[in-house]
């Protein structure tokens, strides 16, 4: 069973904290970050921390940080069952294998613009909410699963405790 832990970023530190420890990431240990403004971060299955800023994209392991990619957007970052991270870019879902670090830019349909897009995921399903439209990853392809109806546009994505997408 894996453990669930909270990550804290105070700008001067960041905290990884369980039940059983907490552990203090000082700006010593994340020089890789000097100046830099951390818009999310997330920790994955393996217990790397990923950090997206606006330097760009970095892994740390614990002992040490990796560049990975320019910046994702303003996002969350979401990891799913799978081992895999998405982010999302201006234009294209960017995911990334937690294991090999392999990356694939997926196209979302004819968006343009997923600046404002949401995403959750469910077991090793993606969601992405952009405007009125929910999108749904099959592998490497991403399909439109609905459109709102009206003037409705999605303002949060989740899911409740059965595994059902709630907007």
């Amino acid at each position: 069973m894996l453990k669930k832990r909270i990550l804290c970023w105070t700008g001067l530190a960041l905290f990884s904290s369980n039940l059983l420890a907490i552990n203090t990431l000082t700006p010593r240990n994340l020089a890789f970050l000097s100046s830099a403004n951390v818009s999310c971060s997330i920790q994955d299955e393996k217990g790397a921390i990923w950090l997206n800023s606006n330097r760009g994209l970095f892994r740390y392991n614990g002992q040490s940080s990796e560049y990975l990619s320019q910046q994702l957007g303003q996002t969350a970052l979401v990891c799913d069952t799978g081992g895999h991270l998405y982010g999302l870019g201006t234009e294209q879902l960017v995911r990334f294998d937690i294991h090999t670090l392999d990356r694939v830019q997926i196209s979302v349909g004819d968006e343009k613009n997923l600046e404002e897009a949401l995403m959750t995921s469910i077991d090793t399903t993606l969601y992405i909410g952009v405007g009125n439209k929910i999108y749904q990853t099959c592998g490497l392809a991403v399909r439109l699963l609905r459109t709102l109806d009206g003037n409705l546009s999605i303002s949060a994505l989740a899911s409740d405790t059965e595994g059902g997408l709630l907007t």
